[in-house]
């Protein structure tokens, strides 16, 4: 299924430059600004896309599963942004719900589960992408000046030149790479917004326990903090 806002639509930006890398987390530390939908069309429409992209991401459970599938590790496990997994024979400029080109995961193991999606465009220029999600919440970043060494990520967009090449790695450009987050994964629901780009559901403990905990995030240290485990 191709968005609806393939070519803009019912999707809003504001034409502004979007973040670039900030440790790793494209600028969106914090919580992510909501704007309030009061179109039921358009509601109805969002709701139905987080659907598909939950369904999606449930297809995937494991790191196991994502690799028989065809995606490969391109980043470690980082808190905030877990460790991202892409599928390189789909990108392209365009956003498609249910082929998210990047799983996101709380480690690097065989049985590592599950925590959310990572969208990523090809799009020219400063001006982040029309295409997305329906309404104006969801927003990319681009991580520009990242260090690589054999197609993974060895440090942020901060690591210097001599530095990155001590890593033997590269400096990456990065500068045409869209990424957006969707947090559908149950249990994994980011305090900060569906869209945010961290969540602090994804620290230390969760990434210590992958592999051996029963997904969802349930070894997050934070669940009480943010209260994911009362009734809605």
């Amino acid at each position: 299924m191709r968005s609806q806002n393939a070519g803009g639509g019912a999707h809003a930006h504001s034409g502004s430059a979007a973040p670039d890398d900030n440790a790793g987390h494209g600028g969106h530390v914090g919580a992510n600004a909501w704007t309030a939908m009061t179109d039921p069309k358009q509601c109805a429409e969002l709701k139905a896309e987080l659907k598909l992209a939950k369904d999606t991401a449930a297809k995937y459970p494991t790191v196991a599963d994502a690799e028989a599938a065809g995606w490969e590790m391109v980043t470690p496990y980082v808190d905030g942004i877990a460790a991202h997994y892409m599928k390189f024979s789909i990108v392209d400029s365009t956003f498609q719900i249910d082929e998210p080109e990047m799983l996101l995961y709380d480690g690097t193991r065989q049985e590592s589960r599950i925590v959310g999606l990572s969208y990523y465009l090809l799009h020219e220029g400063d001006a982040e992408p029309s295409q997305g999600f329906t309404g104006p919440n969801d927003h990319f970043h681009r991580h520009v000046g990242l260090c690589t060494k054999d197609g993974v990520v060895v440090g942020d967009s901060t690591t210097t030149e001599e530095d990155c090449t001590a890593r033997g790695g590269k400096k990456a450009k990065g500068d045409k790479g869209w990424m957006a987050h969707a947090w559908v994964v149950p249990g994994c629901e980011s305090p900060w917004g569906v869209f945010s780009g961290a969540s602090p559901v994804l620290e230390r403990s969760l990434a210590a326990a992958s592999g051996t905990n029963e997904g969802g995030c349930s070894a997050s240290s934070v669940r009480d903090r943010y209260q994911l485990d009362s009734p809605a």
